[in-house]
């Protein structure tokens, strides 16, 4: 009799022990993806070891970049709709992201580096990062003959991450000293500056989503804020 109270605890115990390795052990699915381009065919891979179902989309884009390094626009010598401690915040995920897809290049510039940068730079290896909302007049002035926009003819890119792009444009430190562009539309998108959904609100599409491309990709946020709105193409 002794001896079974022993031993029934010893069993309980090991149970116990054996219940948290399996409850703390990694999972036990896997699974993984792998494709290559060989000109104008792409071919791919799925593997998993547990039933799926998948979903295939291949999107191009009209040109092939090879980023190496990014330059955020950071110029507290000029007012911005974004306060400087966002765009910090902003600047530092960027650069998080950025690292773990091998993408080691990235700094701070102000307006008078980020114009030297342009001028020296491979345009189609390098990105400008703007999250000011407004941009300096030594780079941006409203025109099409801005270094910005020149920028941008050159085959450069802008990762614009505040506001409409062109919209604003900072003469001097204080907010006053941001002026609202007439006719940025034009500049950068080729359209009236009214197509653009420039709202201090969240403005949601409700026309012109693609259903296919957004069910086959499982995305269904439609916020179009600061984007093109596409009524006048309509008839």
């Amino acid at each position: 009799m002794r001896r079974s109270e022993i031993i029934i605890p010893v069993v309980l115990a090991v149970l116990i022990l054996a219940g948290l390795v399996l409850s703390s052990s990694t999972s036990v699915y896997r699974y993984d993806i792998s494709f290559e381009v060989d000109g104008d065919d792409v071919r791919y891979t799925v593997s998993s070891d547990v039933g799926m179902e998948t979903t295939t989309v291949v999107i191009s884009n009209s040109g092939q970049y090879s980023i190496e390094y990014v330059a955020a626009y950071f110029d507290e010598g000029y007012a911005a709709l974004n306060s400087w401690e966002l765009q910090e915040e902003m600047f530092e995920d960027m650069e998080e992201l950025l690292s773990l897809r091998s993408i080691d290049g990235f700094g701070l510039h102000d307006s008078e580096s980020l114009l030297e940068l342009m001028s020296t730079r491979d345009p189609s290896t390098t990105a400008i990062f703007i999250a000011s909302g407004s941009i300096s007049d030594i780079l941006y002035d409203g025109t099409a003959d801005s270094p910005l926009v020149e920028w941008l003819r050159s085959g450069g890119i802008i990762i614009n991450m505040a506001g409409c792009l062109g919209a604003y444009v900072s003469h001097g430190p204080e907010q006053e000293d941001i002026e609202h562009v007439i006719g940025y539309g034009e500049i950068f998108a080729g359209v009236p500056d009214l197509c653009f959904n420039d709202s201090d609100s969240v403005v949601y599409a409700n026309e012109g989503c693609n259903e296919e491309v957004r069910d086959a990709l499982h995305f269904y946020m439609n916020e179009c804020t600061y984007g093109v709105d596409l009524w006048w193409m309509q008839d």
